[in-house]
């Protein structure tokens, strides 16, 4: 145990990179180690349902010991990748078209509510909770546990099944995280489901979304789009990480390329009205697993064999955000025009001002930062080649 509650402290202690906020799956995921559900017979009451070793050796704990490494500056949000096999039309966790029965849309909607409470009972409360991982996935080939849901589907489902159940119920105020997938497929299928249901408008309160394939839809379209078409939801980096792809290597110890990419897509994303960004896994094994489907990298890898975990440059690049900008703070404009360098601005709640810089460039450079608000002056910093340089000012 002394081994994890070391990296928990990397991770969550002050002394660590400071992370507030985590994603807590509702069963199964594709990097369980099994295949489970917390209803396993049928049953559309869900008297059966209870949560499952893995809640109670791992899961619980570790959240408890974040929350007191913060010091209870910490929110939780909750997803599902699955229903139980015997909610689908086809009934098998993993599958191409892996709806459900028509019939069992309340029964789905009651799993989540079931979810809270169980937690609730062992101390562990949510801030939010979101419509399910990648509805999209389903229709795929991938072996991805999940459930598929068309925007209509999950119109339907949010506006008369999910919405009502968790605003009637003692969890009124949690929010409500809709689409949780690729940020490609915005704005149009939150226009979609809002279409088919506007009902379901009355419950949501942001969007997820994930990394993966962003570069197919400009970020024009698809970020500042569903901002301006819906500015009143947060839009929330739910999922991301890399090794992901079929012809990437899941992981590569020591690679400083892809911290260049999480701060890079965290630059982009924050610019664009993202709210926060969140990893995919804490920690994996040195194949990227468990997994049952196909491994990724992850910004901790643990080495079981010898005893120790190693932190990738990935779990640096995240520190120089999650470490400086707090809970709290403000997107504030940034005018540069350079597109080997990367910047984001942001004002904390204690007045303190965070620019962040990653220079994908393969050679130094001398940068000079303006700030014009009161004439508060000015700086320059050395930059070197292929680094990320945060800078914290009051």
């Amino acid at each position: 145990m002394r081994f994890y509650n070391v990296m928990l402290r990397s991770y969550f202690s002050e002394n660590g990179i400071g992370y507030t906020i985590g994603r807590v799956p509702i069963g199964m995921t594709d990097f369980s180690s099994k295949e489970y559900s917390y209803a396993e017979t049928p049953d559309v009451n869900l008297t059966n349902f209870q949560l499952a070793p893995e809640d109670f050796e791992y899961k619980i704990p570790f959240i408890k010991q974040a929350r007191e490494l913060t010091g209870d500056n910490f929110k939780l949000f909750a997803t599902a990748w699955t229903s139980p096999k015997w909610m689908k039309v086809i009934e098998k966790f993993t599958t191409i078209f892996g709806t459900l029965k028509p019939e069992m849309y309340q029964s789905w909607a009651l799993y989540h509510l079931k979810f809270l409470q169980e937690y609730k009972k062992n101390n562990v409360s949510f801030w939010g909770i979101t419509t399910g991982n990648e509805p999209s996935v389903g229709f795929t080939l991938f072996k991805i546990p999940s459930v598929a849901m068309t925007p209509s589907q999950m119109g339907k489902w949010i506006s008369q099944y999910f919405g009502p159940t968790i605003r009637n119920s003692e969890f009124a105020d949690i929010k409500i995280i809709t689409f949780d997938d690729v940020t490609a497929m915005l704005p149009l299928w939150i226009v979609l489901m809002f279409f088919f249901y506007p009902g379901a408008k009355n419950y949501v309160d942001g969007i997820g979304i994930h990394w993966y394939y962003d570069k197919a839809m400009p970020k024009l379209v698809s970020l500042d789009g569903t901002h301006a078409l819906y500015p009143n939801l947060f839009i929330l980096g739910t999922e991301g990480t890399r090794g992901e792809k079929p012809f990437e290597k899941n992981v590569i110890l020591g690679s400083w390329q892809r911290a260049e990419d999480y701060a890079s897509h965290i630059i982009e994303n924050c610019n664009y009205w993202v709210t926060g960004w969140v990893d995919w896994n804490l920690a994996l094994d040195c194949d990227g697993g468990p997994t049952l489907s196909d491994g990724v990298d992850s910004p901790i890898i643990v080495n079981a064999t010898a005893g120790e975990f190693l932190k990738q440059p990935t779990y640096y690049a995240m520190g120089h955000f999650s470490k400086f900008v707090t809970p709290g703070s403000k997107v504030i404009e940034v005018s540069y025009l350079d597109v080997f360098k990367q910047v984001a601005a942001f004002q904390r709640p204690d007045g303190g001002i965070v620019v962040v810089i990653a220079n994908t460039r393969p050679f130094d450079d001398n940068i000079r930062i303006v700030d014009r608000n009161k004439n508060r002056g000015e700086v320059s910093l050395h930059v070197a080649a292929h680094s990320i340089v945060t800078l914290l000012y009051w």
